[in-house]
């Protein structure tokens, strides 16, 4: 299978091209910047190029199976970049004929009705306020899928807090307004995840929430 990974050289997307090439896949990685320790596989396409202009999406998507969307933006200042993104991605994958696609968002953008009442208001009233900004562009990315992406067989996976650890293969997998706790889950469980529902269309048009072992 042709995956291609956007974010390809982040936290998240390193981990999903190196997961999705030990697994056998071909694997097309997208940043804006190279990667700072270059990765040198067969079986790897490393794209430079801005996921935001519409031209470098669809060039990127071309012949793609499946699409990763682990872009991301560090800070807290009003960012586009990931709805920006998402929209010129889903146009390229349109052109293509490609179908498939999966998402990365934080966990704590929502707030599950099944969560403690402190959960609820700390997110509430300080992680949400703390993080408005990129939660808004994660938000607008989000519902850029679940209100107008019916043609595309997306899957949003919302991730616990991240650990740089191995994979411990004992992640807990949420359904969409379950979450209880958010215990922190490695990058390369969540990437585990990914790499291994990418053909599973059971999960399609699905939410769920990726965290680490009781």
């Amino acid at each position: 299978m042709h995956i291609v990974v956007f974010g390809g050289t982040g936290r998240i997307g390193s981990e999903v091209v190196r997961r999705a090439l030990a697994d056998g896949h071909q694997v097309t990685s997208v940043a804006r910047r190279p990667p700072k320790s270059p990765v040198s596989h067969g079986s790897l396409t490393q794209v430079t190029g801005d996921a935001t202009e519409p031209e470098v999406a669809e060039s990127a998507v071309a012949g793609a199976d499946a699409v990763v969307f682990a872009v991301g933006q560090p800070g807290t200042t009003s960012t586009v970049v990931r709805s920006t993104s998402i929209s010129a991605i889903l146009k390229g994958m349109r052109a293509n004929g490609v179908k498939r696609l999966l998402t990365v968002s934080p966990a704590a953008v929502a707030i599950s009705p099944k969560a403690p009442l402190l959960r609820k208001l700390w997110l509430r009233y300080f992680v949400h306020k703390q993080q408005r900004n990129p939660y808004n562009d994660v938000e607008r990315t989000e519902s850029e899928l679940t209100d107008f992406a019916d043609d595309i067989d997306w899957t949003i996976v919302r991730s616990a807090k991240l650990r740089d650890s191995g994979a411990s293969g004992a992640y807990r997998v949420i359904p969409d307004g379950e979450l209880r706790d958010e215990r922190p889950v490695s990058t390369s469980d969540l990437a585990d995840y990914l790499v291994s529902h990418v053909a599973d269309a059971s999960v399609h048009g699905a939410t769920v929430t990726v965290v680490g072992p009781a």
